[in-house]
Formats: C-alpha cells, sequence, structure tokens
C-alpha cells in the first residue's frame, strides 16, 4: 500500500466521512504554510491501520448513498449533521491524529508548551 495514495483530495467522497483537509478547516493547531496544510488529513478518530480508516468511509459513504436513493431526508441530515459537529470539535482539540499524504502514512501532531510535535503511528 506505500506506492498508493489512500485518499485523493480531489475526490470528496473518498475522504470526508472519515476527516477534512487541513486546510478546510478554520482553525487547527496545524498552523503551517498553505501548501503543507493541503497534504494533511485531519482525522476525526484514530485508526489502527489504513485499512480500517478506508473501510469505515466506505461504508458510511454506501449508507449515505442508500439513504439518498430510498430519499430519507432524516438520515441524510443526521450524517450531515456529525460531519459537521466532528469538523467543529477538530478545532478545539491539542492532539489530531492525521493522514500524511506525502508519506502516505497516519500520525499523531500534538500541541503542547507552544509546539508542535510530529510521530508516525
Amino acid at each position: 500500500m506505500k506506492d498508493s495514495v489512500l485518499f485523493h483530495r480531489e475526490n470528496e467522497c473518498e475522504w470526508r466521512y472519515v476527516g477534512i483537509w487541513a486546510d478546510m478547516l478554520g482553525k487547527s493547531i496545524l498552523d503551517f504554510s498553505e501548501e503543507n496544510k493541503k497534504i494533511f488529513l485531519v482525522l476525526f478518530k484514530e485508526y489502527d491501520t489504513p485499512l480500517q480508516a478506508l473501510q469505515e468511509n466506505l461504508q458510511i459513504r454506501n449508507l449515505y448513498n442508500q439513504y439518498k436513493v430510498n430519499k430519507q431526508e432524516l438520515e441524510i441530515q443526521k450524517v450531515e449533521d456529525k460531519i459537521t459537529n466532528q469538523i467543529s470539535q477538530l478545532s478545539d482539540k491539542t492532539e489530531l491524529f492525521v493522514y500524511y499524504k506525502k508519506t502516505d502514512s497516519f500520525m499523531k501532531v500534538s500541541y503542547k508548551d507552544n509546539k508542535l510535535t510530529y510521530s508516525e503511528v
């Protein structure tokens, strides 16, 4: 899997159910150049493996599409509200779990004592 990119920024369906790109966040501890922000997918929660994140995204995406086909507006709104809520919660966190596109890996980013610390997971 190291030879491929797990989440393609250009295809929103591939990532929107598990995270958001750092440059799309209004406020975050990831305070660095705009170009670097485009290579960090901030995940809503921690995952044990990249496959687990991909599977969860696919599962939620398929369920969301099923709601759309069946015109279940209430269920669609619940998914949208959950995503919005998860995004707003990221702004206040001092530790984030991210997918780093450049190395195709997961990282933990922590902000402590006015310093960012990166550690590969």
